[in-house]
């Protein structure tokens, strides 16, 4: 009766297949973690651009108000009168509020990022007793 049972013998998993394995994930993780910070560096590049950007444009509506001569988008356009017609200095005070505004709301965003990657930290590492050398690792990233 048990000579017409095929079963094929147990292979228990060899050391390379773990080490490869582990190693793959690992490598995936890693290539998620800095694409995402790459992400984040061309997005405020971005950003920055677009604010260099429009500030060559209200600087050139500013000085095509004061001779009427203005061309291009309308919100552009209103911004350059404001400058005309409340002067320079209460302009400037304005846009250095809005610009201030800006940078606080990417401070925002970055603490927000810090605070979830922190909260990730402590999951994984309450979650899991074999997470400590990715975490040692990661934590390099955080202090």
């Amino acid at each position: 009766m048990f000579v017409l049972m095929k079963v094929s013998p147990l292979t228990p998993p060899s050391w390379s297949d773990f080490t490869e394995s582990f190693f793959n994930g690992l490598s995936k993780f890693l290539d998620f973690i800095f694409a995402f910070f790459v992400n984040i560096v061309t997005v405020l590049s971005n950003f920055y651009d677009v604010l260099t950007e429009l500030n060559g444009y209200v600087v050139e509506l500013g000085d095509s108000a004061q001779s009427s001569i203005t061309g291009g988008l309308p919100l552009l356009e209103l911004i350059g009168a404001y400058r005309y017609l409340i002067g320079d200095p209460v302009f400037y005070m304005t846009y250095i509020l809005v610009i201030a505004g800006c940078l606080f709301t990417i401070f925002k965003l970055a603490m927000l990022l810090h605070q979830a990657f922190a909260k990730m930290k402590e999951s994984i590492a309450s979650n899991s007793k074999t997470s400590a050398g990715i975490i040692s690792s990661l934590a390099k990233f955080f202090t």
